[in-house]
């Protein structure tokens, strides 16, 4: 069902830094939303989502365009945003590869 991405995940040269929402006071008081790094420079792998990863976000009226894979859970929730190479990828849901917490999926919607 992974195929290689197991491998790919443990040899490749895929790193994200994961960003959790939150907020800071501008000079006048005011709330401004921003994220903040959490973890930096974590090993994963991305790719486009599959069709089938698609179709069933879709379903739930979810979109998503790529599945980011890790070795170990990368302790995300569904909010947060990875920084890969310049893109911003909101996560929107997660999987643990067959509940033995080898291979984690991390589903998620590029933003700008």
């Amino acid at each position: 069902m992974w195929g290689n991405i197991p491998m790919m995940v443990r040899t490749g040269n895929h790193r994200v830094d994961v960003e959790r929402p939150g907020f800071v006071t501008d000079a006048i008081g005011g709330r401004v939303n921003t994220f903040a790094v959490t973890k930096g420079n974590v090993r994963a792998w991305v790719q486009p989502a599959r069709a089938n990863v698609i179709e069933q976000y879709g379903a739930r009226d979810i979109a998503v365009s790529h599945s980011v894979f890790f070795y170990a859970d990368p302790e995300v929730r569904i909010g947060d945003r990875l920084l890969h190479r310049g893109r911003y990828l909101l996560v929107r849901g997660m999987k643990n590869a067959g509940d033995i917490d080898r291979l984690w999926r991390v589903d998620c919607e590029e933003t700008h």
